[in-house]
């Protein structure tokens, strides 16, 4: 009886940490409703997805494509995304959807390698992301020798893939962006049963 306790306690602590851990990341509503909308489309309902960095979500309007052509479509865009996430977004979207068009921005294989290894940038679709097989292998294909820290973050992000709170935790010194966060994920699971 005593162990059945223990593993109950146990469960309901990291189902805990579990939710604790996705409310304290912080990154740009638009990037959250961008993703989470994405998952909550329904399957093979899209007839175009659109990835890239945020040229992509401010220069396409998807609901007056709709509204205009009667298109189906999607912006699957993240700020100032790495170029090598595109094949991770990419599996992403054919795992879901079976669009007769896919749009890949190249603004960001012109920008350079600054942000192939910036952990807040790599972040940003990777905490995001449900956990897959896809993810596991999105974090193994982070480079290790463009700058210094590479390895570093490598080994960051792989540390806290399950439990993002050891990252995270330091939001709680800005509630502001925690709150709207928090709040955008949960509108966005709400209206959408993701």
């Amino acid at each position: 009886m005593k162990f059945i306790k223990i593993s109950a306690f146990a469960i309901v602590l990291l189902l805990l940490m579990q939710i604790v851990s996705k409310a304290f990341i912080a990154i740009d509503s638009s990037d959250i409703e961008n993703i989470y909308g994405f998952y909550a489309e329904p399957k093979n309902s899209l007839d175009m997805v659109m990835i890239g960095p945020s040229e992509v979500y401010t220069g396409y309007a998807p609901a007056l494509a709709w509204e205009e052509y009667g298109l189906k479509s999607c912006n699957l865009s993240i700020g100032a995304v790495p170029c090598n996430m595109y094949k991770s977004i990419v599996t992403e979207i054919v795992k879901r959807q079976k669009p007769k068009l896919l749009v890949i921005s190249a603004a960001a294989f012109s920008q350079g390698n600054w942000n192939l290894t910036d952990e807040v940038y790599l972040r940003k679709w990777i905490d995001n992301m449900p956990m897959s097989q896809n993810k596991l292998d999105t974090v193994k294909t982070i480079p290790k020798n463009i700058n210094k820290d590479d390895e570093k973050v490598k080994d960051n992000i792989s540390d806290t893939l399950y439990f993002p709170l050891e990252k995270y935790h330091g939001n709680w010194k800005d509630p502001e962006a925690v709150y709207t966060s928090f709040v955008t994920r949960a509108y966005m699971r709400l209206v959408s049963d993701v």
